[in-house]
């Protein structure tokens, strides 16, 4: 799994889904909050204004992926 590249957010939510079961996700100003267990992740970022499925940058999913300690999910969810 590289950290180059670009993932379609509704392909992030599928992931979160069926890799963090219970997360909840809330939009602010800037970002979107996911919380998942007692992790917060507080800054992923929103993509491109104006587009109903923005991509991401793979390293943010990644780094997201990687806090709430379910990247062997995430790598078998997103083979990248």
């Amino acid at each position: 799994m590289g950290s180059f590249g670009q993932v379609p957010l509704k392909d992030v939510w599928a992931m979160l889904a069926e890799c963090a079961p219970g997360h909840t996700i809330k939009l602010t100003t800037h970002y979107y909050r996911i919380t998942f267990k007692d992790l917060v992740y507080a800054t992923f970022p929103k993509g491109e204004h104006g587009k109903s499925n923005p991509p991401i940058e793979f390293g943010h999913v990644k780094r997201l992926a990687r806090y709430f300690d379910i990247l062997d999910c995430t790598k078998r969810f997103l083979s990248h």
